[in-house]
């Protein structure tokens, strides 16, 4: 499920449930059934609207290749998502087509040549498009027979007059241009591709304003659709009603992140990657559900307890381990 600007209503608004004339605080629909729970659901952020934005001016400049790139746990599987389907409502005539560089046969190059024209060159062609997006995730993995085999697809193509924009999705050591072969922490070779490109770095957040903005999505997003259930009053029904929204905690938030990255990177500005900002949100919400009444708020405690169980400590131990492991450079 997609929040988009569209379903936003003003969160201030006058709620209503007497078509149905269920209680106020009773759900619609059961709690397990939430896109939270399930994490079946994407919110815009600043970086995916900025994500969205340059992907529109590569299009519209012709643009054949593009790198995005960040580290984990930074959203390019969001990324790709919420991009291709801001694409199907800007242009309609645009297909987008996502496959994974690990699933890629690792036989023949023939093999290669026909599984990359069967879930690339057919679905194009059976909808009769004239302009697609190829995303190629986990790019790191290419190996160079594939991208060779990925750049006749590109020139086939064009003989056929479409029009092809790859973007190329991955690690931050694609950021190495020009290349065929990166070192990396392991002695596993990196494949990136050997051509001049454009290219994009997701990151996480960096301020109190961006969790704010993510935040405000939970208030102002709702379902079922057409409902007046935001995501917010759906787990808290009571003290959504008296008033709270999520978007007026980000300063705590934001500083229960802070604390516990000085923990690991105390010397490290705060970036918070997507993944870890969404498990916590959702942990919040769900344990906010068992506790929820009319004064109930999510307090900095609460916070730090659902930071914590979002596990992004954990990765910040890993990432410190493999820097001392292999260097400053190993997870740029």
């Amino acid at each position: 499920m997609t929040i988009s600007k569209d379903s936003n209503r003003r969160a201030d608004q006058q709620l209503d449930s007497s078509e149905s004339g269920r209680h106020p605080t009773t759900h619609p629909v059961s709690l397990e059934s939430h896109p939270v729970c399930r994490r079946e659901y994407i919110f815009p952020t600043m970086q995916l609207e900025e994500l969205a934005a340059r992907v529109d001016e590569w299009i519209k400049a012709g643009v054949q290749d593009a790198v995005i790139f960040a580290r984990p746990g930074m959203g390019k599987s969001l990324g790709i998502r919420y991009v291709s389907q801001h694409l199907s409502q800007q242009f309609p005539d645009i297909g987008c087509v996502t496959i994974h560089a690990g699933s890629f046969p690792r036989s023949a190059r023939g093999t290669n040549r026909s599984f990359l024209e069967k879930h690339i060159l057919e679905p194009i062609e059976r909808a009769g498009q004239r302009f697609a997006v190829l995303w190629v995730d986990d790019s790191e993995r290419l190996d160079p027979a594939t991208v060779d085999i990925l750049r006749r697809v590109q020139e086939e193509t064009k003989a056929r007059k479409i029009q092809l924009l790859t973007l190329y999705v991955g690690h931050q050591r694609l950021r190495v241009l020009k290349q065929t072969r990166v070192s990396f922490a392991s002695d596993l070779p990196t494949i990136v591709p050997a051509v001049q490109a454009e290219e994009f770095e997701l990151r996480g957040l960096r301020s109190p304003t961006e969790i704010e903005r993510c935040l405000e999505t939970y208030d102002n997003a709702w379902f079922p659709i057409g409902s007046d259930w935001c995501y917010t009053r759906f787990f808290l029904p009571q003290a959504y009603l008296n008033g709270f929204r999520l978007a007026t905690h980000a300063r705590d938030l934001w500083q229960a992140f802070v604390e516990e990255g000085r923990e690991s990177f105390p010397d490290t500005l705060t970036e918070v990657p997507m993944l870890y900002f969404a498990r916590t949100v959702e942990q919040a919400l769900i344990d906010g559900a068992n506790r929820d009444h009319v004064n109930f708020t999510i307090d900095r405690e609460l916070w730090k307890s659902a930071v914590q169980q979002s596990g992004w400590r954990e990765e910040q131990l890993f990432q410190l381990a493999t820097r001392e492991m292999y260097g400053a450079d190993a997870l740029c």
